[in-house]
């Protein structure tokens, strides 16, 4: 549901990952997927992730499409970080 999925998303978006509602409006209309990714799975890791290596929270979103392969080596962290 909406107030279930999507809300406790966008509202991650926003605080935790310093995004304007316009921001993750865009990004959300660039690419619809990133709303059917697991806050808890594959979100909260990256973001964890991002923290330690120092980057830009940002790419939580821009790489989320991305294996975490792809994700790790983008932000110079081993995969074993994710997991």
């Amino acid at each position: 549901s909406v107030e279930d999925n999507m809300e406790p998303k966008l509202g991650f978006f926003e605080e935790e990952l310093g995004l304007s509602a316009s921001e993750v409006r865009a990004s959300i209309i660039s690419l619809p997927s990133r709303l059917g990714q697991s806050q808890k799975n594959r979100y909260r890791p990256r973001l964890k992730v991002c923290r330690a290596a120092g980057v830009d929270a940002s790419l939580v979103l821009s790489y989320s499409s991305a294996t975490d392969e792809k994700f790790c080596k983008r932000v110079g962290f081993p995969l074993e970080a994710l997991h």
